[in-house]
Parts: structure tokens; C-alpha cells; sequence
């Protein structure tokens, strides 16, 4: 059974427009699986291609699956090393007027139930991950600098990735790809001004994956 952790604690960040790298080393995590040595750069963004190299010689796409949103590659066979990673990496910007979070993973419920039977019975089907953030509203609502604002990403229909860190250190990651549909702002004469950011998941083309955590 874990501790309790104090909410005050958490880190909620969202991606930036992606980086290019080039041979970025790996480090072991297990016999066959590597992740990118470099923890900021542990997002890589799954539009855009992947070339992952053992020992200089690039490995073939079909013996190898990235886990794009925690930066680790799972290869069929063990490396002769060192492992390389060539992709894009989406740098993170923590969210500091942030003050309240909700997250939600679920699995869709499919009635599987034949005749004749009593009870029902149920398959799960397509991940998902839904919330909001709650913040206090600035004048520059951009995630980073140089970066989209929140409203750009709603009118943009622009995915991104929220990152959670629940005891605001590196040993609990929440990520999803996201979509921010709504942004609402709430004040009154006797309080601060804020803004309600909700966000649904949407799965990027070339990733197989909605949602990862690591722990």
C-alpha cells in the first residue's frame, strides 16, 4: 500500500512545437528496452519519422515499438550497443498558474452478452482520457514562449500533451495526447479570474497509444 501525497505538489505541463535530434543516446532499462538518456527529450512526437540505430547500423522498423510518450524503445533482440534515436522530441512547459486538475482514463464498455444468458457480460473496448485544469487567467495565455495559446490550440484543433507529475518529481508520469475543446473563464467582484481549460484524448497517427504512465 503507497503514501499519501499532498496535492499541492503536482506539475501539470503541456508540449511545445517539436525539436529535431539526431543520434541522441539511449540508456537501458531492461536487457531490450531503452529510453532516451536525456529526460527532457523523452516525448518524441510520432508525426514525424523514427530512425533508431544499434551500434551505429540503423535497426528495421519492423524490429522494434516506441512508446512515444515516455521516450523508450522496446527492440525484439538485445543491442549490441550503444542504441541512438533519431526523431522529433516536444519540449515541455509547466503550467505554473495552474491550481486544480481533474484526469480521467477510461476503456469504452461493449455489451458482449450472447442469448441465453442471465447476466451481462462485457468487453472493454477503446482507451480514452478526458479532464480539465483550472488556472488563473494572465495576460499571456501562451503555453511557452514562442508557443500557441490556448485559445489557438481550441481553434486550431491542435493536439498536444498534457504531462502529470502527482508529487511534482520524476518517479510518478502521467502523459496523453490531448485535445483542448473548451475554455472557460469565471470571476466575481470578490474573486480572482479564472479560466476552465478541458481537454479530451486524441491519439496521434503513428503512435499506439492514447495514454502512458510511469512509475
Amino acid at each position: 500500500m503507497g503514501t499519501a501525497q499532498a496535492g499541492k505538489n503536482t506539475k501539470v505541463s503541456l508540449c511545445g512545437a517539436p525539436v529535431g535530434m539526431v543520434d541522441e543516446p539511449m540508456g537501458a532499462v531492461a536487457p531490450s528496452t531503452y529510453w532516451i538518456s536525456t529526460s527532457s527529450k523523452r516525448i518524441i512526437d510520432p508525426r514525424a519519422g523514427v530512425v533508431v540505430k544499434d551500434d551505429g547500423v540503423t535497426v528495421a522498423e519492423a524490429d522494434y515499438t516506441v512508446d512515444h510518450l515516455m521516450g523508450m524503445v522496446y527492440l525484439d533482440s538485445a543491442p549490441t550497443t550503444p542504441v541512438t534515436i533519431t526523431a522529433d522530441y516536444l519540449p515541455t512547459y509547466e503550467l505554473g498558474s495552474a491550481r486544480a486538475l481533474n484526469y480521467v482514463r477510461t476503456r469504452a464498455e461493449l455489451d458482449a452478452t450472447p442469448f441465453n444468458t442471465e447476466a451481462v457480460q462485457r468487453i472493454l473496448g477503446l482507451a480514452d482520457v478526458s479532464g480539465s485544469i483550472e488556472q488563473f487567467e494572465f495576460t499571456d495565455q501562451t503555453i511557452g514562449a514562442g508557443e500557441s495559446t490556448f485559445i489557438e490550440l481550441i481553434e486550431n484543433a491542435e493536439a498536444t500533451v498534457i504531462e502529470i507529475r502527482p508529487d511534482g518529481s520524476p518517479s510518478v508520469i502521467h502523459r496523453a495526447w490531448v485535445l483542448f475543446n473548451q475554455d472557460e473563464m469565471s470571476t466575481s467582484p470578490d474573486a480572482i479570474v479564472e479560466i476552465t481549460l478541458n481537454f479530451v484524448g486524441d491519439q496521434q497517427l503513428g503512435s499506439d497509444r492514447v495514454f502512458s504512465t510511469r512509475n
